[in-house]
């Protein structure tokens, strides 16, 4: 967990970020027309599709779940076999690109087809719907930064930068630190970075040897990680 003065501290007011970051953009990005003439219909009929898929199950509104109907339907004119079948001849025909077919290829549009293939066989609920909108929308991203001309217009929005604020934030951590004491918050990003999956041992391990906890304390532990991964758990010691 940052604190507010570490938030202050490491970043301006404004950030600018740019969504486009994210995946390999300019360094990995190709045209279609180096693509083998089958690898380039696949692949724009599969950005085709998951636009189709994306628009269906897209909130009304920010925070309105999407009614399950539209996804139905949407089940119902397409064969997911023959889009499975079609996606697995991709670069059979020339292995040039492998990596960009890997990124197209990879496991999240196969946990896509999945969440869709269970909605074809079980009722639907409101969060599967949530799980392909993002899982749909996500990979168009991904698809359109690594073949630059496939959507050229919302490609040129994935990689334009944004201003964010910090204030959301930090009202957030001087709320949370009003409540718990900015002493008991645990913070190790200043000097280690990133540790992904390791900081809250590391954080643990930090808190403990200084003694700010021990055998018996309640301990808060959340955290965050690539895609829609997170969890927090509360644990006595």
């Amino acid at each position: 967990m940052l604190s507010l003065d570490t938030i202050l501290r490491l970043a301006p007011d404004v950030l600018e970020t740019t969504r486009g970051s994210r995946y390999r953009a300019d360094e990995q990005a190709t045209d279609l027309a180096s693509f083998h003439p089958d690898d380039r219909r696949v692949l724009v009929f599969l950005y085709a599709l998951l636009d189709e898929l994306e628009t269906v199950v897209r909130p009304s509104s920010p925070g309105t779940p999407q009614s399950s109907e539209p996804l139905a339907a949407f089940l119902a004119r397409h064969d997911l076999s023959d889009v499975i079948a079609q996606v697995r001849t991709l670069g059979t025909h020339d292995e040039r690109l492998a990596a960009t077919i890997h990124d197209v290829r990879g496991g999240a549009l196969t946990t896509l087809f999945v969440q869709l293939a269970r909605s074809r066989r079980a009722p639907i609920r409101a969060d599967i719907v949530h799980a392909i909108h993002l899982g749909a929308r996500d990979h168009m991203k991904m698809m359109r930064n690594v073949v630059r001309d496939l959507d050229a217009p919302a490609r040129e929005r994935d990689l334009s930068p944004i201003p964010h604020s910090l204030g959301d934030l930090v009202n957030a951590m001087r709320e949370f630190t009003g409540m718990v004491g900015d002493e008991r918050v645990v913070v190790t990003v200043d000097r280690h970075a990133n540790t992904s999956a390791a900081s809250i041992p590391l954080a643990m391990a930090e808190a403990y040897n200084d003694g700010r906890i021990k055998r018996g304390d309640l301990v808060l532990m959340e955290a965050l990680g690539g895609g829609m991964t997170w969890g927090a758990a509360l644990v006595r010691l």
